[in-house]
């Protein structure tokens, strides 16, 4: 009897300490909250992917659905949630909401006890790359899900079999007949054992005292998400349904030095200079034969902005150029020489948020620089068409308006004096600038692609008025007199082009 007891409990001893919860939990995920392009979709499938690789098929979307209509509950409060979990087989919910502020993304994953309704964990990840980051991130959501359910008591777990031990050692062979009786027991000696007794198996020296501890679950190669395991073991062991739930936040593997604060914008496109005049009107008000229009032509633009964010100010350039044509005639005299238009002005713009924060902020911008205009015409008989160059420094406005996802708009308007203008060819020039103002406004549309890069759409219109004192040097038109003149331009264009930001 007792070999036999003895090689039952060593079998016992050496074989693996297996406590499984039956079946496994049952995880539902939920559809991510958020726009699309935010990344969602593509964290939810990642984390349902990881958790099908480790705690089995997650109840369906389409149960969760049918569920919803089985217990009437609309699934926006955890009680609603749980109780429609539960009718549709899972033992967790994990709702997956996706926010966007400024250029970062936050995913943020709440995990409810379908069977309490108590809301176990609340971690959030945060990224800025949707495309390239959102399936890291769901993979540690999930792993982080898996661990905090281990911490729980709701994941299945085989301990370690113990450390092997030596053969216990062959029993005693039985006493024969002819051998000498069994001398007297002493006084302190234990008793010899009784037939109906079972006796405990030899003591063995390497047997470990204390049992093996539970097996730990099994941590994935990413990053250790930021919080403390064993706090939120020791939280949601207690019981208590009042016990605050567990808020991890990870770090971000980035960041700027001011919550989504760009440091350069830029802009290149190509359009039409869809208007430019010339009115000449003499000192009695009548308009000039010199007065021409051009023909719309093609257009070339590009906007460079470099930001620095701890004073929110940032340096600008704006370039437009433009080949034209002139089309002008003066009783038989018909010219149409070639000629350029550039447009070029630079300064500093303040940034000031009116509400929010980064990208998604409100945001007016006020702005001062100088402008610098030249008009340059070719050669041709009479010079019937002048050339110039205009200084003129300018004070400005620009609204941003973020709208729903990646659109946004800015409209501007800025107002300079004309400080300096000066014509070619020199010697025959219409007066000295007596005075001069020129007003523009503007309209930008962005469109984004991506976090870095979007379509552009750009307008702009301005208007220019300058008094020159003094007579004309060229040749005058018939019945005019050239003396004290204005000059007016007006200047329309629009382009589309592609938009960049980091």
């Amino acid at each position: 009897m007792r070999p036999v007891l003895i090689a039952v409990l060593a079998l016992s001893m050496a074989a693996p300490q297996i406590a499984v919860a039956d079946g496994g939990p049952r995880i539902l995920v939920l559809d991510p909250k958020g726009t699309a392009s935010w990344g969602g979709p593509i964290v939810a499938k990642a984390i349902r992917k990881k958790l099908e690789d480790s705690s089995g098929a997650p109840v369906s979307q389409k149960d969760y659905a049918k569920a919803l209509k089985a217990t009437k509950s609309k699934g926006t409060e955890p009680a609603d949630i749980a109780k429609a979990g539960k009718e549709a087989g899972a033992d967790y919910v994990l709702v997956l909401t996706i926010t966007k502020k400024g250029w970062q993304f936050t995913a943020n994953a709440v995990l409810i006890n379908a069977s309490s309704g108590e809301q176990q964990m609340d971690f959030k990840s945060g990224y800025f790359k949707p495309k390239v980051e959102g399936a890291d991130r769901g993979e540690r959501i999930a792993r982080v899900t898996l661990e905090k359910i281990a911490a729980l008591g709701g994941v299945a777990s085989v301990s370690p079999p113990p450390p092997a031990r030596d053969t216990p050692p062959p029993p005693p062979p039985p006493v024969a007949k002819n051998d000498p009786p069994t001398p007297p027991i002493a006084r302190n000696d234990p008793p010899p054992p009784s037939k109906d007794r079972i006796e405990d198996p030899p003591p063995n020296n390497d047997r470990l005292e204390d049992p093996p501890p539970a097996a730990k679950p099994v941590a994935s190669a990413s990053p250790t998400p930021a919080y403390s395991p064993s706090s939120s073991a020791s939280a949601s062991s207690s019981g208590s349904s009042s016990a605050r739930p567990n808020q991890i936040t990870e770090p971000m593997d980035g960041g700027r030095a001011e919550k989504g604060q760009d440091i350069l914008h830029a802009a290149v496109g190509g359009g039409a200079g869809v208007l430019h005049t010339y009115d000449l009107k003499l000192s009695d008000g009548r308009p000039s034969q010199l007065s021409y229009q051009t023909d719309p032509l093609s257009l070339m633009v590009a906007d460079l902005e470099v930001l620095i964010p701890m004073i929110k100010t940032g340096v600008f350039a704006h370039v437009a150029f433009s080949p034209i044509r002139f089309v002008t005639k003066i009783g038989a005299t018909e010219t149409q020489p070639s000629g350029t238009l550039f447009d070029m002005n630079f300064g500093l713009k303040a940034h000031f948020a009116l509400s929010g924060e980064g990208r998604e902020a409100i945001e007016l911008a006020p702005y001062a620089g100088l402008r610098l205009n030249i008009l340059g015409v070719a050669d041709h008989p009479s010079s019937l068409i002048h050339g110039s160059t205009s200084i003129a420094p300018f004070v400005g406005a620009e609204l941003r308006l973020p709208f729903a996802g990646d659109f946004e708009a800015v409209v501007g308007a800025d107002f300079a004096f004309v400080v300096g203008y000066s014509e070619s060819p020199s010697q025959s020039r219409d007066g000295d600038l007596a005075s001069g103002i020129q007003f523009g406004a503007g309209l930008g549309l962005r469109f984004w692609l991506t976090d870095a890069v979007g379509v552009a759409f750009d307008g702009r219109f301005d208007l220019r008025s300058l008094d020159l004192s003094g007579s004309s040097l060229r040749q005058q038109p018939p019945g005019e007199d050239l003396e004290d003149v204005s000059v007016g331009n007006r200047d329309l264009r629009f382009s589309l082009g592609v938009a960049f930001r980091i």
